[in-house]
């Protein structure tokens, strides 16, 4: 790798590591801190993606559409912290509802209502996910996956090169970073599960590979689908927050869905 590449390298392993460590530190304390940190991270979402879907315009105030999108985080949020994932579903098909029709008829656009669900629905998934028999460990797992998926992805991408992934939609993704990202996230789940084989979860080896395999997809496409709306809005970066990574819209684009993804799996008895 040349220097220029690696030159941004400390930063990121050290932003990495502090924000980690916050990170692990709250999940594994769990209960209401942890439910306030996803209400942190809900907030902050749906912040950065206000602010790139709004800069193409320069209102002389926050339109209408963007305090009641606002209106319905809140609301949201209190969900989270009172541990009611029924109201917040509610809460995320109003927003639906409400803001699609509105922004339909105004300008035939979705991106406040696409807004509500990208950060509550995540926040929502995973303060469940924690509340559940083995919640610890089934967050450990998605983080597994996801980090293990970026760290390969981004390694094995800038060693190994090759062909494009999506070069309309983000010219430095490869083939090979995919499927580093890939293995790595299905060698960390492997490996994360061998420690904990007293847990009753429902997982083989081979389920649990097959699993971080489909959600290490899914994280990877959740990624893809950020830079496309970076590039739709000519944004470099979602923010500025976490230095060497941008915003947190870049650094949870792969969480935002695997949660989901995850969430979905365990309620529908698959996990």
């Amino acid at each position: 790798m040349s220097s220029a590449k690696n030159s941004d390298l400390p930063l990121r392993l050290a932003s990495a590591l502090v924000l980690g460590t916050i990170v692990l530190g709250v999940t594994w304390y769990g209960g209401l801190l942890f439910r306030l940190l996803m209400v942190l991270a809900a907030l902050l979402i749906h912040h950065e993606w206000s602010k790139i879907t709004t800069s193409k315009e320069t209102p002389a105030k926050p339109q209408p559409v963007t305090i009641l999108s606002w209106i319905f985080v809140g609301l949201g949020a209190v969900a989270i912290i009172l541990a009611d994932p029924v109201r917040g579903l509610v809460i995320c098909a109003v927003a639906v509802l409400v803001l699609g029709v509105w922004e339909f008829a105004k300008n035939r656009r979705f991106w406040m209502a696409g807004g509500v669900i990208y950060a509550l629905a995540p926040a929502i998934a995973l303060a469940q996910i924690r509340e559940a028999p083995n919640g610890l460990i089934m967050i450990l797992l998605i983080f597994v996956i996801v980090w293990g998926t970026d760290i390969g992805a981004y390694f094995a991408g800038r060693t190994l090169g090759g062909p494009k992934l999506a070069p309309a939609i983000s010219p430095k993704k490869t083939w090979s970073g995919f499927l580093g990202g890939l293995t790595a996230a299905i060698l960390g789940t492997l490996i994360l599960l061998s420690f904990f084989q007293d847990i009753d979860l429902p997982l083989t080896m081979v389920s649990a590979g097959i699993m971080a395999g489909f959600l290490s997809v899914i994280s990877q496409l959740g990624d893809l689908f950020e830079s496309w709306i970076k590039r739709l809005f000519k944004v470099k970066d979602s923010g500025q927050l976490i230095p060497g990574h941008g915003g947190i819209m870049d650094r949870v684009d792969g969480l935002v869905v695997v949660a989901v993804g995850f969430y979905g799996l365990l309620v529908s008895g698959l996990i």
